[in-house]
């Protein structure tokens, strides 16, 4: 690999690494750190029933989050 190839890479790695990563304090940030915690909390239960609460929390997007708090916002918006 020429330099030029070297350092283009060593350049957008770490880019790559900040795009996947919701930025520390965001929403996202805070909704996978919740989620996190949900899975702990998971563990500490017995056997079947941690298994399903595991399956529950994996099945927890962030965008269907958003999602919800979206129809909750316009739905208040509507009564009031």
């Amino acid at each position: 690999m020429s330099n030029k190839t070297l350092l283009c890479i060593s350049l957008l790695v770490p880019l790559l690494c900040a795009c996947q990563n919701p930025q520390r304090g965001s929403e996202e940030y805070w909704f996978n750190k919740m989620r996190d915690e949900q899975r702990a909390q998971c563990r500490l239960l017995p056997s079947p029933l941690s298994e399903s609460c595991l399956k529950d929390v994996a099945s927890k997007k962030y965008e269907d989050f958003q999602r919800q708090r979206t129809n909750l916002t316009d739905q208040s918006a509507a009564e009031g």
